[in-house]
């Protein structure tokens, strides 16, 4: 079915290229033609999956789907105010929109495709300016500058969200950017649509629900408590579109096939307490990225990374793979030469204790986070590229693997420093306790990496 309707629901040629259509007997039958049809996100399990190379340039062909917005506006048919799309301003949802084109530009800046150095930058703007929006994804679009790939920030607030503004992607896609994106404003912008969505007039002064109250599209694993009470109580209320059908019955012999058209919940409704039931229920689905495959032995490769933490195909509870990025003010060359002078991290990064060179490629490391519990590895220069921003090493002692910086210019805005690692913890403690407190380990490692971005930010400042 992926391969089906990435070929026939979505357009490859011509002015609509990129582009999707449905609801249709026949295919391309609806003049409803959207990037949210052709979103990458449909696409992504399966090629990360199987290696599929037509789904790889379906998923390439994305990237540039921005444009498709000067060809055809999405709301032309519902639209009551002028507007002529103009390549410095084009109206761009923040819902089925926004997550379509970003789920296109973080598949390309994983598979590090062609136009990846631009699929990042466009991830990461486009977060920037929907946080600095007066009410953040409850704004509900903005003015996309094609050149830049930044939205305009409003002058004033305003509510513009639908029931279907989270779906099509938008909650699995934010869990995901959260977790590989160091931007706390971002995150506080999409807890706070999470917080609002059902509320009856919330701090924007009227409700945000429309045709639907459905639970609420909950914001990664671990919940606050009391929002977790209040959606299990709305799950089992029938305010998700689904009334008071959802009880169970037992239908035995020839009863089984009877029609009972009409005591079928609400469609939307039910698909959607079924998904966010399971988004209540589970952690975000982590795919694992392709990467070219790692040498034997070798620290400066990157294998399949599932993410923040995930597991590893053959699930060893020791293994851990960690990405994040740190978007930070300062120039490309000044985040790189500090990030070098690996001696000086304990004067801006607290969780790094201590740094003992042994010789111009080598010293021994100790860290410790909020847990009370040191690690002490070696560290050994892999590569040093400062024209590309990288700076590798490998690890060994309590921990075992590599570990890899890469820092790129984003011109006016500052930098982004990608930090890569792949280890197994050889520390006896964590291997006895790895099944429990893995999840504890992960946060761990999370809060450190925290601390350290607002460490270094704060010394540039200084120096």
């Amino acid at each position: 079915m992926t391969r089906h309707t990435g070929e026939v629901d979505v357009y490859h040629l011509g002015e609509w290229a990129g582009l999707g259509t449905r609801h249709g007997v026949q295919h391309y039958a609806d003049s409803a033609k959207q990037q949210r049809i052709a979103n990458t996100t449909y696409r992504r399990f399966y090629y990360f999956l199987t290696a599929d190379e037509r789904t790889g340039d379906l998923m390439h062909a994305n990237v540039d789907s921005d444009e498709t917005f000067l060809a055809l506006d999405p709301l032309r048919k519902i639209r009551t105010e002028p507007y002529t799309p103009d390549p410095g301003a084009l109206s761009i949802g923040f819902g089925t929109d926004w997550s379509g084109l970003v789920s296109a530009w973080l598949t390309e800046w994983e598979r590090k495709g062609p136009q990846w150095q631009k699929a990042r930058a466009r991830v990461l703007s486009t977060m920037e300016t929907i946080a600095a929006q007066p009410n953040g994804f409850v704004q509900g679009s903005g003015l996309y500058d094609l050149d830049t790939g930044r939205f305009a920030v409003a002058d004033t607030p305003k509510v513009e969200v639908s029931h279907l503004s989270a779906v099509f992607g938008l909650n699995e896609l934010c869990a995901e950017l959260i977790d590989l994106v160091d931007m706390p404003e971002f995150e506080e912008a999409y807890y706070d649509y999470c917080r609002y969505f059902n509320a009856t007039k919330g701090r924007t002064g009227r409700p945000l629900r429309h045709r639907l109250r459905q639970p609420d599209p909950l914001p990664g694993p671990l919940p606050p408590r009391r929002l977790r009470r209040r959606t299990h109580r709305r799950r089992g209320a029938g305010q998700a579109g689904l009334g008071e059908v959802l009880r169970l019955r037992r239908l035995q012999g020839v009863r089984a096939l009877e029609d009972r058209e009409g005591e079928r919940p609400h469609r939307p409704g039910r698909r959607q307490r079924g998904t966010l039931g399971l988004h209540q229920r589970h952690r975000p689905l982590r795919t694992r990225r392709h990467r070219e495959p790692r040498p034997a032995g070798g620290p400066h490769a990157v294998t399949h990374d599932e993410g923040a933490g995930g597991h590893t195909p053959y699930m060893d509870r020791n293994h851990y793979r960690f990405r994040t990025v740190w978007t930070l003010s300062a120039p490309a060359a000044t985040v790189y030469g500090a990030l070098e002078r690996i001696e000086d991290y304990p004067r801006w990064w607290p969780q790094v204790r201590e740094v003992a060179r042994l010789d111009d490629t080598t010293g021994i490391v100790t860290i410790r986070s909020v847990l009370p519990y040191d690690l002490t590895f070696t560290l050994r220069e892999g590569r040093r590229d400062r024209e590309n921003g990288v700076l590798e090493a490998g690890l060994s002692g309590d921990i075992d693997g590599w570990a890899r910086w890469t820092v790129t210019d984003l011109g006016a805005h500052g930098c982004a420093a990608h930090y890569e690692q792949e280890a197994d913890v050889r520390a006896r403690l964590l291997r006895v306790l790895a099944v429990p407190g893995r999840p504890l380990f992960r946060a761990n490692h999370a809060l450190m990496l925290r601390a350290g971005r607002r460490g270094l930010e704060a010394h540039l400042r200084a120096v």
